[in-house]
């Protein structure tokens, strides 16, 4: 397991590995530690965090002069009690969003919660919604399977045994619902069984169940619901929320390190000295292409310039991956003629020229 904290732009800061058994909730506040003690933070830098940050004794453990943003688990009763509350929410900046805001002491510590609606998140959950719930069907039929054949002593049990099967599965709901007696054996005789043959009854649940329409429409509704955290009780909820939506730069450092063009999946190794000696390289050449990509994009606004994406629209937010496109095709060619050997190169476009200037230096140098 990797631990990475990067800055705004994706450029790591800090980097550990842990054994895949390890806690989430224990390595991030270790890794924040472990940050402050290495590099001076200046007090107005937050630090942004998913929902595995946010325990009582994580959030204690963070000092007051630290600031942070992080997702609130819909686990606590606190935050369910929020979602599904009658609020009314206001509209941000951007319509898509809507807010509400209120102040909480989870952990003792006092905290800015912001109950966020995001339409552009519910209208991607709704598309995943019906299939998710075609597979909470085949699961809930399973389990309802095991609770009819079970049998009980007696019927309070076999009610209780059902009343929990109902709460845990809050999307269904039964009916032609009975508890039916069935008498047993107490000896389990080959033959036609005697009239004083000693028998016991046992309870069993006979019933069906179907989806209950009105609770999944509710849980539908708030698909785009979320609850974010901040110890800064003056931050506004949409700058929360931005902040919050630049965590995406640590994503995207993972999905670099995963990119099957460096086939670590092929690799295997034992030693967690040669498992952490490899993680270095990975991040070594991760922080590269982070300060490159950063460069060429800070350097494109400063001058005003663009560069085609990948469906030929101007973009001052290029990728390094798709930038390296346009020197897939650049050859070296010595000519070997009478007197001094020439060297030019080829393939060398209008692009390419644009990212060497823009790199300027050696860049400039190396492509002379």
């Amino acid at each position: 397991m990797l631990s990475t904290i990067t800055n705004q732009h994706g450029i790591s800061l800090f980097v550990k590995t842990y054994s895949g058994n390890a806690s989430d909730k224990k390595n991030l506040i270790e890794s924040i530690q472990h940050l402050r003690a290495a590099v001076q933070i200046p007090k107005n830098v937050y630090f942004i965090a998913d929902n595995a940050l946010y325990t009582a004794e994580n959030i204690r453990k963070l000092s007051d002069d630290i600031k942070w943003i992080t997702h609130v688990p819909s686990t606590i009763s606190e935050v369910k009690a929020l979602l599904h509350a009658d609020i009314t929410l206001n509209a941000g900046k951007y319509t898509r969003d809507s807010f509400y805001e209120t102040m909480s002491d989870y952990g003792g510590i006092p905290q800015k919660w912001v109950l966020v609606h995001s339409k552009d998140m519910q209208a991607r959950k709704e598309k995943t919604f019906e299939n998710s719930l075609e597979r909470v069907d085949l699961q809930t039929a399973k389990s309802f399977k095991k609770l009819l054949n079970l049998e009980f002593a007696c019927e309070k049990d076999a009610q209780a045994a059902a009343d929990h099967w109902a709460k845990n599965h809050p999307w269904y709901q039964y009916y032609q619902f009975i508890i039916v007696p069935v008498s047993r054996k107490v000896e389990v005789k080959r033959g036609r069984p005697s009239k004083t043959e000693e028998r016991f009854t046992v309870y069993s649940v006979h019933a069906d169940i179907s989806r209950n329409s009105e609770v999944i429409l509710a849980e539908k509704e708030k698909l785009g619901w979320f609850i974010l955290a901040s110890n800064d009780l003056s931050i506004g909820p949409e700058t929360m929320l931005d902040y919050y939506k630049n965590q995406s730069a640590v994503e995207k450092g993972f999905r670099f390190l995963k990119d099957k063009s460096f086939r670590i999946s092929e690799v295997y190794l034992k030693k967690p000295e040669r498992i952490e000696a490899l993680s270095m390289v990975m991040v070594l050449t991760l922080l590269i292409y982070s300060v490159a990509e950063w460069m060429i994009r800070t350097r494109l606004k400063e001058r005003d310039e663009f560069v085609p994406n990948q469906v030929n629209k101007p973009t001052q937010n290029p990728t390094l991956k798709w930038i390296f496109m346009d020197f897939m095709g650049v050859i070296e060619v010595k000519l070997n003629a009478p007197g001094e050997p020439e060297r030019q190169l080829t393939n060398l476009n209008e692009n390419a020229r644009k990212i060497i200037a823009i790199l300027g230096g050696k860049c400039e140098n190396y492509y002379a």
